[in-house]
């Protein structure tokens, strides 16, 4: 068996000659040449502070509008919880239910019933006055037009009177 024998030889770029490779230094800037150097790098950082300076101001904002939206919404439940409280509260089935067993009242039987009766005219609720002839009626009148009215007024009460007892009893 036939070995083949390796070589080494390396291939490279071609080296340069360092010092004809030199550039010439440079001499400090200017006065003038510093002073704008530094005067631009001064103006980009106060750049930079007030640029992060307002998205602070964005952030912290966005906070606040994200905790009293969160404050609306607990508020907004408890009024809504106050509105269903109050609804209850005021239901007449809640008051006649404290009304009976926490105060002691009874719900009134047909028997029970007293009606009033109301004069809701033109004088009523101030004194006749003694120059007012002509707007007295006369007692045999105003008794006979009175009574059919009350008649039925009466029995429409006493109608709904024995309708709430049957309801309710």
């Amino acid at each position: 068996m036939i070995v083949a024998q390796e070589r080494y030889e390396h291939y490279s770029l071609p080296e340069e000659d360092r010092r004809t490779a030199r550039r010439p230094r440079r001499g400090p800037l200017p006065r003038k040449g510093q002073v704008m150097l530094t005067g631009l790098v001064c103006i980009i950082f106060c750049t930079g502070i007030m640029i992060a300076f307002y998205y602070s101001q964005v952030l912290i904002t966005g906070y606040k509008i994200y905790r009293l939206e969160k404050e609306l919404a607990i508020l907004q439940q408890e009024t809504n919880q106050l509105d269903e409280g109050i609804l209850r509260l005021t239901s007449l089935d809640y008051v006649e239910k404290i009304a009976t067993k926490k105060l002691g009242m009874v719900s009134p039987d047909n028997k029970n019933v007293v009606l009033v009766n109301t004069d809701l005219g033109a004088n009523a609720g101030r004194p006749a006055a003694p120059g007012d002839d002509a707007e007295e009626k006369k007692p045999d009148q105003g008794v006979a037009e009175d009574r059919p009215q009350a008649k039925q007024k009466n029995s429409m009460l006493q109608a709904f009177v024995n309708l709430m007892g049957h309801i309710r009893g």
